[in-house]
């Protein structure tokens, strides 16, 4: 399907810049891992509260996020739910400083907080597009509200 997408002409072109726009990268520059949260009160409505993965490489201080600052992009519903960060092409593994985990409100915010327990299988593509070994768990107990938005979860 990749490979199909990238002779179909359907993949951004790669360039510095290309992890912060929403269009669709090379499926090889994305970080896969899935995410485990609960929202209390739960999620109802046009008005929800949900969670996107962040990762900040070694060499900056630019934190790629999941939604690409879109918060109805965020993950909304509470079971470990899939989830890829678009990075900078040729990021690998040992490019990662940290990963974080960021509030998003869609509509007004309710106030509900957010219960983040564990971060699963965090991968990349390998040249031949197939997954290579996960690099990335975390298991914890991060809760964001109003207040805290956002919380580092996970250091090289």
């Amino acid at each position: 399907m990749a490979k199909e997408m990238l002779r179909e002409g359907k993949i951004e072109p790669a360039s510095p810049t290309a992890a912060l726009t929403p269009n669709v990268s090379d499926q090889r520059n994305y970080l896969y891992a899935v995410v485990d949260k609960t929202t209390l009160p739960a999620n109802s409505g046009a008005n929800w509260v949900g969670v996107s993965l962040g990762v900040r490489l070694v060499n900056g201080q630019t934190v790629y996020l999941s939604h690409h600052v879109d918060p109805t992009w965020s993950i909304q519903r509470d079971i470990p739910a899939a989830t890829t960060v678009e990075l900078p092409a040729g990021t690998t593994t040992d490019d990662i400083a940290e990963v974080s985990i960021h509030r998003g409100v869609v509509g007004a915010d309710s106030g509900a907080t957010v219960q983040v327990t564990g971060i699963q299988r965090g991968f990349f593509l390998g040249q031949d597009y197939l997954p290579q070994p996960s690099f990335l768990t975390w298991n914890g107990d991060v809760v964001l509200d109003p207040t805290t938005t956002s919380q580092v979860v996970w250091r090289r």
